[in-house]
C-alpha cells in the first residue's frame, strides 16, 4: 500500500505510480489520506475527490480510502471517488483565477479545479471533473439530511489538544478497480503494468455500491463480520405483516424502548417544529454547497469560503478609509472609496447571516446522527465569522480615528507558495479557515480565547455580539443589576434605587468611553456587555471631573442618626461623597493601561460566548496601542473571580495596595 509522495498528498501523478510498480514489479494499491482530518480536530474535509487523474486506474489495485473520522460527513468524499472509479477520462482543466489574493491568506487558488462556473457545459459519462462529481453529490446528499436518524449517544466534545498522527490509520471504505473493462493504454500512449493473473479483483458492484447502498444483511456500520443481533438492534418488521402479541411481548417491548432511549441521550427530534416553517428551517441545497465551501480540502479551501476570507482581509486592510474620515453632520454622501468599503462590509455581513442560517436550519435537520457529526464544526466557524463581522461593524461606527498601522496585515503568513503546492503536510498548520480567520484578528498572543467547548445538545439559539449603542443603555444596567452580587441577581439589594448599581459599575464607561464598549444579545434581548476604556488613568480623572458630581446631584446625601445602620444602598452613595480617590496604584497602569468591566447573565449556556466578547474588545484595544487591561473585583467574589480566571486574567499582586475591599486582576495581549 501506498499514500503517495506523502501521507497526505495533493496528487499522485501516473509517473510516481509507473515509477513505483517499476519498483514492486506489480502495480500498488492506494491507501489515500485525502479526506483523513484526524490529525487536527477544526478540520473537516467535505470537498471532491481530485487530484489523481483517471488515468490511474488501470495502474492500480484498488484505492482504499480514510475519510474523515465522523462517519455521516462522508457522503460526499465516498460519492464523488465513487464516481471517479467508474470514469476513464479525466475532464479536469486549468483554470485561470479570475481575483488576486493577498500573499498574506492565500491557501490555495482554485486554477486546479476550477469553480461550478467552470465546468465544461458538456461531459460524457465517463468523464470525470471534480465540480461536476461535487455538484452531483450534493444533490445526493440533501435528502439524506431528512431521513429520520437519531444519533446514538452523548456528543463527546473532542479535546482541546491535536491528537498525534497515528502509525497506521484503520480503513474505512475500499474501492478496487476491474481491469476488463478499461483500456490498458493510458492517453500518452504508454503501456499500462500488467498484472499478476492469480490477481482476482472485486466486482464492479462493491464499487458501484458506493454510491447505490444495498442491503447486506442486517449488518452495523462498518461490521465486517456479522453476529447475531442484539436485543437493542433487531431486525425491522415490515409494516404489513402483522404478528401475534402477547401481553409477555408487549412488557418486553416496553422494556427496550426504555433500555434504548436511556442509551441515546439525545434530544428528540420535533417534526411538528420543523414542518411548521418550511421557508425558515428547510436545509435549502446553497445551504448545503456553503457547508461544503467552508470545509473543502487539505490544500485547498472552497471558493465561498476563500470569498468570507478575502473579503475580511481587504476591510480590515481599509478600515482606514472609513476611520480617518468620520461623516460630518449635515454632510452630504461618502466618498466612492468609503461608499465602496461600506458596500463591501455589507456583503460580508450577508455572509455570516449565511453562515448563522446554515447553522440554525441544520438544527431543525430530522437526522440526528448527521447534525451532531456536522454541529462542532458549524459552530466554531459560525462563531468565528460572527466575530469578525462584530470587528467591522465597530469600525464602520467611526469613533476612533485609529493609525493606518493598525489597519496592516498580520505577520501571520504560515501558507507559503512550499505548503500551497502540497511539498508539506497540513498538520504544519492546524485549524484551516477558521484559524486563518482569527489570524486576521490584530492579536497574536490570545490563543487561549480560541480554545472552545462545543455545546452537548445542539440547540439553534443564536448569540449576537455588536458595538454598544446609546439605545442599549437600559438593558444594559438591567445585565448588571442581574449579575452585580457576584455574578447573581442583585435587584432586590437596591429597590429604591434600580440604577444605582449601574450608575456605580458601567454609567462612566457608557458615558465617557462608548467606542470600547459591546453587547451580546439573543432573541430575547441583550444578555452580557463587556464595557472597556482604552486609558485607564484618564478615564479615573474624567470621573472624578465629569461623572461623580452628576452622581451627586442625583442621588442626595443620606442623613442618619449617631449610630443608625446605613443601607446598602446609602453606603454606596456615601462613596459618592466621600473626598477619598479611590483607585489602583499606578504599578497597574504600567502593565495593564486599559481597563474592563464585563458581565454575562446565568441564562447564557454557550461557553464561548465570554472568549469571543473578549476577543473583540481586547481586538479594539490592540488596534490602537494597549497591551494590557485589568478589571476591579470585589474581595469575596467567588464567582467573579473564577469568570475571569477562565479568561486568562492573574490577580495583580503588590505590596503597595492599601485598599482591604478590592483587589485587582490582569492579563496582557
Amino acid at each position: 500500500m501506498w499514500t503517495g509522495p506523502k501521507v497526505i498528498s495533493k496528487e499522485i501523478t501516473i509517473e510516481s505510480i509507473q515509477e513505483l510498480s517499476e519498483v514492486l514489479h506489480r502495480p500498488p494499491l492506494i491507501w489515500d489520506n485525502l479526506h483523513a482530518n484526524d490529525y487536527d480536530q477544526k478540520r473537516l474535509f467535505l470537498g471532491p475527490y481530485c487530484g489523481r487523474s483517471t488515468e490511474l486506474i488501470p495502474r492500480l489495485r484498488g484505492v482504499l480510502t480514510n475519510p474523515n473520522c465522523e462517519y455521516e460527513t462522508n457522503f460526499v468524499p465516498i460519492h464523488t471517488l465513487s464516481q471517479w472509479s467508474k470514469c476513464t477520462v479525466d475532464g479536469k482543466r486549468e483554470l485561470n483565477i479570475s481575483e488576486s489574493v493577498s500573499a498574506d491568506i492565500k491557501l490555495e487558488t482554485e486554477n486546479e479545479n476550477g469553480s461550478v462556473e467552470d465546468i465544461p457545459s458538456h461531459l460524457s459519462p465517463n468523464t470525470y471533473h471534480p465540480k461536476n462529481a461535487l455538484k452531483l453529490a450534493i444533490e445526493d446528499w440533501l435528502p439524506e439530511f431528512y431521513k429520520a436518524k437519531n444519533a446514538f449517544g452523548r456528543l463527546i466534545s473532542a479535546p482541546l489538544v491535536p491528537t498525534p498522527i497515528p502509525a497506521c490509520p484503520l480503513p474505512v471504505i475500499t474501492a478496487c478497480f476491474s481491469t476488463a473493462t478499461l483500456p490498458t493504454p493510458s492517453a500518452s500512449g504508454r503501456a499500462s503494468p500488467v498484472l499478476d493473473s492469480a490477481f482476482q479483483p472485486l466486482s464492479n458492484e462493491l464499487v458501484n455500491s458506493l454510491i447505490t447502498p444495498k442491503e447486506v444483511g442486517n449488518m452495523e456500520p462498518m461490521d465486517c463480520n456479522p453476529l447475531p443481533s442484539s436485543p437493542k438492534h433487531e431486525p425491522c418488521i415490515p409494516s404489513n405483516v402483522i404478528l401475534p402479541t402477547s401481553p409477555k411481548c408487549e412488557e418486553e417491548s416496553d422494556l427496550l424502548k426504555e433500555d434504548t432511549a436511556e442509551e441515546m441521550q439525545t434530544e428528540p427530534i420535533d417534526s411538528s417544529s420543523i414542518n411548521g416553517d418550511a421557508e425558515g428551517k428547510q436545509l435549502l441545497e446553497s445551504d448545503v454547497v456553503l457547508l461544503v465551501n467552508l470545509f473543502y480540502l487539505p490544500f485547498e479551501h472552497g471558493r465561498q469560503g476563500l470569498k468570507i476570507l478575502q473579503e475580511f482581509h481587504w476591510l480590515k486592510s481599509h478600515g482606514y478609509l472609513v476611520c480617518q474620515n468620520p461623516r460630518k453632520k449635515g454632510s452630504g454622501s461618502d466618498n466612492p472609496e468609503v461608499q465602496e468599503w461600506f458596500n463591501r462590509a455589507s456583503k460580508f455581513d450577508a455572509m455570516t447571516q449565511a453562515v448563522g442560517k446554515l447553522l440554525m436550519r441544520l438544527t431543525f435537520c430530522p437526522n440526528r446522527s448527521l447534525l451532531y457529526d456536522l454541529y462542532p464544526y458549524i459552530w466554531d466557524i459560525k462563531g468565528v465569522v460572527s466575530m469578525l463581522n462584530s470587528y467591522l461593524k465597530w469600525i464602520a461606527l467611526r469613533r476612533v480615528p485609529m493609525p493606518v498601522t493598525s489597519f496592516m496585515s498580520s505577520p501571520f503568513t504560515c501558507y507559503k507558495e512550499a505548503f500551497m503546492s502540497g511539498d508539506q503536510e497540513p498538520w504544519s498548520f492546524l485549524g484551516g479557515l477558521t484559524a486563518e480567520l482569527q489570524h486576521l484578528l490584530p492579536l497574536e498572543s490570545v490563543n487561549d480565547l480560541f480554545l472552545y467547548k462545543s455545546p452537548e445538545t445542539p440547540n439553534n439559539r443564536i448569540y449576537t455580539i455588536r458595538p454598544y449603542l446609546p439605545s442599549d443603555e437600559a438593558q444594559v444596567y438591567n445585565v448588571c443589576r442581574r449579575t452585580c452580587d457576584d455574578g447573581m441577581d442583585g435587584s432586590e439589594v437596591f429597590p429604591e434605587y434600580p440604577n444605582l448599581i449601574g450608575d456605580k459599575l458601567v454609567g462612566h464607561f457608557l458615558c465617557l468611553s462608548p467606542e470600547y464598549c459591546f453587547v451580546v444579545e439573543d432573541d430575547t434581548g441583550i444578555c452580557g456587555y463587556a464595557l472597556a476604556a482604552l486609558d485607564a488613568q484618564q478615564l479615573k480623572k474624567k470621573s472624578e471631573i465629569c461623572w461623580i458630581p452628576e452622581l451627586l446631584s442625583k442621588y442626595p446625601a443620606p442623613k442618619k442618626e449617631n449610630g443608625e445602620m446605613l443601607t446598602p444602598a446609602e453606603e454606596i452613595i456615601s462613596a459618592f461623597y466621600s473626598q477619598q480617590k479611590v483607585g489602583p496604584p499606578d504599578i497597574v497602569y504600567q502593565h495593564h493601561p486599559s481597563t474592563l468591566r464585563m458581565n454575562i447573565l446565568p441564562t447564557v449556556n454557550d461557553p464561548s460566548v465570554p472568549k469571543r466578547m473578549l476577543t473583540c474588545i481586547l481586538s479594539t484595544l490592540k488596534a490602537n496601542g494597549s497591551h494590557g487591561v485589568f478589571t476591579e473585583v470585589t474581595v469575596g467574589d467567588k464567582n467573579i473571580v473564577d469568570f475571569f480566571s477562565k479568561l486568562g486574567f492573574l490577580e495583580i499582586a503588590h505590596p503597595g495596595f492599601t485598599c482591604d475591599d478590592v483587589f485587582y486582576m490582569g492579563r496582557t495581549f
